[in-house]
């Protein structure tokens, strides 16, 4: 797999569900057209290690998708390669931002093998909720999950579902100054009592509604492994 280098990775819907086939969808079709053309963020680890990285894909509130720079040496230290789709952000409708992220990890195969056991969700606020939304209904395709500064409400599950992801880490990152706080903190209640093990709240000292630096997401990251 190519390191140390960030792409821009444009296609079409239709070329790159012909390889997200087993992973997609197929309900949300019909929130793309066939010939849109989709742009992602691609960033690979930099480190010389030899076995295949991991996947960290990334729902944005905003319209871009890059990873932030301070994140690299983390991402470097964890072996994970970025993913984040563009024009993804809180105005587009929900089911188009799940799409997106169900296509990513055949946008990032096309830089070669990744780990399949190492394929980890994450968003900051409106993606962060995206992300939340996404454990429960497509269960078996992650390895965990980092919501930031934003989470819903664990729906109604079915005790398969719940057999599925109850031992799945996820970590529910906040700040002392986010208004999305108590919010949080009540999300993940609900997934607790919904029998999920390892769902922990992460709360950072200072931080506002904000990404956090890059030694939060190592810590969270190593909460994952």
């Amino acid at each position: 797999m190519a390191n140390n280098t960030e792409h821009t990775y444009r296609v079409t819907f239709s070329e790159l569900l012909v390889s997200s086939k087993d992973a997609f969808d197929s309900q949300l079709e019909q929130f793309f057209e066939q010939d849109d053309e989709l742009t992602f963020q691609v960033r690979m680890p930099s480190n010389e290690d030899s076995t295949p990285p991991g996947l960290l894909i990334y729902i944005s509130p905003k319209q871009g998708a890059r990873m932030p720079e301070a994140w690299g040496a983390i991402l470097d230290q964890h072996n994970l390669v970025w993913v984040g789709a563009e024009n993804s952000g809180n105005e587009v409708h929900v089911a188009r931002r799940v799409g997106l992220a169900l296509l990513a990890p055949s946008v990032a195969g096309t830089y070669g093998q990744f780990d399949l056991a190492r394929v980890y969700l994450s968003g900051f606020s409106g993606g962060g909720r995206v992300a939340s939304m996404m454990i429960p209904s497509y269960p078996t395709l992650f390895s965990g999950a980092i919501f930031i500064c934003g989470a819903n409400p664990v729906m109604v599950a079915t005790e398969e579902t719940v057999a599925q992801i109850e031992h799945l880490p996820l970590v529910f990152l906040t700040g002392t100054g986010d208004f999305n706080l108590e919010d949080t903190q009540w999300s993940l209640q609900t997934y607790q009592q919904a029998g999920l093990s390892r769902a922990q709240l992460m709360v950072i000292e200072g931080l506002d509604h904000a990404l956090p630096e890059a030694s939060a997401i190592d810590d969270a990251l190593n909460a994952l492994s």
